[in-house]
């Protein structure tokens, strides 16, 4: 939730809109070096970080297209 409110809100909100993922927000992820200083998703297991939301969004739908999990 802090991530959120430090910028990935507008990441959060872009990717909502997607049908194809599944979005869960979590508390605090223990990852509090990276939270810091970055902003950071976590996509399918892997930390994805970056210093602005632009940046961000590019890395997670990278990370999604490179390692997509279908059920």
């Amino acid at each position: 939730m802090t991530n959120l409110s430090l910028g990935a809100a507008d990441v959060y909100d872009v990717l909502l809109e997607r049908e194809d993922i599944e979005l869960t927000e979590s508390g605090c992820t223990s990852n509090c070096e990276i939270c810091e200083c970055h902003l950071f998703a976590i996509v399918n297991g892997e930390l994805i970080k970056a210093e602005d939301a632009e940046t961000l969004l590019q890395n997670v739908v990278k990370e999604l297209k490179e390692n997509s999990v279908l059920f």
